[in-house]
């Protein structure tokens, strides 16, 4: 008998299912070189890979890829900090470090981006 309520009472309420999130993942290729300079006036060079690797001053940073969406490309480090690469036009305009808590204005110096 509780076999027949429990499925009774089921029956109402398994049509609604949660729905995930559905997650924009956006193809693009932001590969290219950019500098910027930080509160200190010293220059930083920036590498960034077709495969979202991240080289500031010819060290790779230890970051996986935890978002890329039309606006911007959001990065976790080893330590938990994000780092954000804001777009526009599909091109990289600035870095965001929450380490630092500051936003750095990316300069280009050469990139392997295709206009379409």
């Amino acid at each position: 008998m509780h076999k027949i309520i429990r499925g009774l009472l089921k029956l109402p309420f398994s049509h609604l299912k949660r729905k995930k999130k559905k997650k924009i993942e956006v193809k693009r290729n932001i590969s290219g070189e950019w500098y910027f300079t930080d509160q200190n006036k010293h220059k930083h060079h920036l590498i960034l890979s077709s495969n979202f690797n991240i080289i500031i001053d010819h060290n790779k940073l230890d970051t996986k890829l935890v978002e890329n969406n039309p606006d911007s490309i959001v990065f976790i480090d080893k330590y938990g900090y994000i780092l954000r690469i804001m777009i526009h036009n599909n091109l990289p305009v600035s870095i965001y470090d929450e380490a630092e808590n500051v936003s750095y204005k990316l300069i280009i110096l050469k990139n392997d981006i295709k206009k379409h």
